[in-house]
C-alpha cells in the first residue's frame, strides 16, 4: 500500500520524524521481515534498525519509483520518504507497506499513535502478537475440519459473478465508487455489517437464479478470545467462504437471525485459511473459488484529515491486488455506507456494476425497514431508476398485425 500525507504548512520536520522513529521502534509489526528457512520454512523476523527516510523534489516520480522496487524476501516490509517541492511548495510523506503488516484496525492505530508522538504524548508499548499466534496454535483441527465440512456440505452455489473460460485467474484493475444513502433508523439489533451480507446474499441469488449462494467475506478477527486483541498492532483479518441459503418463504427477521449466528458460530473458524478449507473435500474447494469478496470497516478505519500533522490524501491498496472479480469494500458512516469496488473490467462492464449496486443498495434499504414480516421473495431488486430505464426502452410499442408466421413465410 502507498499511503500520501500532505503535511501541514507549519510541520516540525524534525519532530514529526521523530515521531514515526518512535512509533516503529515499540511497534514490532513496522520492524518485520520474512524470511526463508531451510528446515522451518517462512520465518518472522524482527530486526533492530532505523528507518531509513528517503528523500525526493517529486511525487509522482517518487511514486513511479517505488512501485517498481519489490518487497521480497528477507526486504524490510515498509518505506517511508519525505517529498518536498522546490522551496515554499507542498510537503509530503509517502508510506509504502506490505499487506501482510496491517490491517484496517491497526493502520489507524499506528496513525493515531505518530500523532500522539508528535505532540508530546506517551505512547504504550504495543503489545506483540504472541498471544494471537498461540491461539491459533491451540485449535481444535478435527472441531475445525467438521465445521466446515458441515457448512459446506453439498455446495453447489453458482459462482457469482461468473469467471469467463477464457480467464484463468481474475485481477482487479478497474475501479468505481458508489454512495448509498443513509439507512432508515428502525429499532434493530441487527449489525449493519449483517445487512451487508444479507443484500448481497439476495442480489446474487436473483442473478444466478439459485437459493445457495457462496461469496467470500474478510472478517476483521478482533472477536477471537484472545486478552487485549482490540489493541494489537498487527493484523488479524481474515477470509472466509460465506455460504447462504436465500428462501423465498423466509422472513426478513428470521433471515438476518439467521446470517447473525452464522457470524458468530463462524468466530472460532474464521482464522482456518481459505487454502486450508478448500482441502475439505469437493464441496469446500467448490465454494472457495468464490468471485465476489465482502470487506466492511467504519469510518474510523480509513483515512482522513489529520488536523495536527496533515491531510491523507490517497492510498492505493486493493487495486491490481485483489484477485477476485469483484472486490466490494464497504465503509460505514453517519451519511451512509459507501461502496468502493474494485473489479476485472474483463469480465464486468462498468455500467453493469453500476447497476448491482444500485440495486444492492435499495434491498439494503428495504432490509433496513421496520418490516420484519416481510418475506424474502417480496424484496424489490428494480430500482426507480430501473423502472424508468425499462419504459424509456419500450416506450415505441411494434404495431402489431393479426396474421399467423406461416402466412407471412408463404407470402415471401
Amino acid at each position: 500500500m502507498h499511503a500520501v500525507l500532505e503535511l501541514r504548512d507549519d510541520i516540525d520536520e524534525v519532530a514529526f520524524q521523530a515521531a514515526w522513529e518512535y512509533v516503529v521502534q515499540s511497534t514490532a509489526i513496522l520492524r518485520t521481515r520474512i524470511v526463508p528457512h531451510n528446515k522451518f520454512g517462512l520465518l518472522q523476523a524482527v530486526v533492530t534498525e532505523d528507518i531509513g527516510w528517503a528523500k525526493s523534489e517529486n511525487l509522482e516520480e517518487y511514486l513511479q519509483n517505488d512501485k517498481s522496487i519489490p518487497m521480497a524476501l528477507g526486504d524490510p516490509l515498509t518505506r517511508y520518504a519525505l517529498v518536498k517541492e522546490s522551496p515554499g511548495g507542498k510537503f509530503w510523506m509517502v508510506w509504502t507497506i506490505h499487506h501482510s503488516l496491517y490491517d484496517g484496525w491497526s493502520l489507524r492505530q499506528i496513525i493515531h499513535a505518530v500523532t500522539k508522538a508528535y505532540t508530546g504524548g506517551v505512547i504504550e508499548k504495543q503489545i506483540g502478537f504472541h498471544a494471537f499466534i498461540k491461539y491459533l496454535g491451540q485449535q481444535d483441527q478435527d472441531s475445525t475440519a467438521t465445521y466446515w465440512r458441515t457448512t459446506l456440505a453439498n455446495c453447489q452455489a453458482t459462482l457469482f459473478p461468473p469467471l469467463p473460460p477464457t480467464i484463468q485467474q481474475p485481477l482487479a484493475n478497474a475501479t468505481i465508487i458508489y454512495q448509498c444513502p443513509p439507512l432508515p433508523k428502525a429499532a434493530s439489533d441487527t449489525t449493519k455489517s449483517i445487512l451487508i451480507r444479507a443484500a448481497w446474499a439476495i442480489l446474487a441469488s436473483r442473478y444466478t437464479n439459485s437459493d445457495d449462494v457462496v461469496f467470500g467475506v474478510t472478517v476483521t478477527g478482533r472477536n477471537a478470545p484472545v486478552t487485549n486483541i482490540e489493541t494489537m498492532a498487527g493484523p488479524t483479518i481474515a477470509t472466509v467462504p460465506l455460504r447462504v441459503r436465500v428462501r423465498g418463504d423466509q422472513t426478513v427477521s428470521d433471515f438476518l437471525k439467521f446470517l447473525q449466528q452464522q457470524a458468530t458460530d463462524m468466530i472460532t473458524y474464521e482464522q482456518t485459511g481459505l487454502q486450508h478449507i478448500a482441502k475439505m473435500g469437493p464441496s469446500a474447494r467448490h465454494a472457495c473459488g468464490f468471485q465476489t469478496l465482502l470487506l466492511v470497516q467504519p469510518a474510523e478505519y480509513t483515512f482522513g484529515n489529520d488536523k495536527v500533522i496533515g491531510e491523507w490524501l490517497r492510498h492505493s491498496q486493493f487495486q491490481g491486488f485483489s484477485t477476485y472479480v469483484l472486490m466490494l469494500q464497504f465503509t460505514l458512516a453517519a451519511e451512509g455506507v459507501q461502496i468502493m469496488a474494485n473489479f476485472d473490467a474483463r469480465v464486468m462492464e462498468q455500467w453493469v456494476l453500476k447497476k448491482m449496486l444500485g440495486q444492492f443498495s435499495f434491498i439494503l434499504q428495504q432490509l433496513a425497514e421496520p418490516n420484519p414480516e416481510r418475506e424474502l421473495a417480496n424484496i424489490d431488486t428494480i430500482t426507480t431508476e430501473d423502472r424508468r430505464e425499462l419504459w424509456a426502452w419500450n416506450k415505441n410499442v411494434p404495431r402489431t398485425i393479426d396474421r399467423c408466421i406461416h402466412d407471412l413465410f408463404a407470402e415471401q
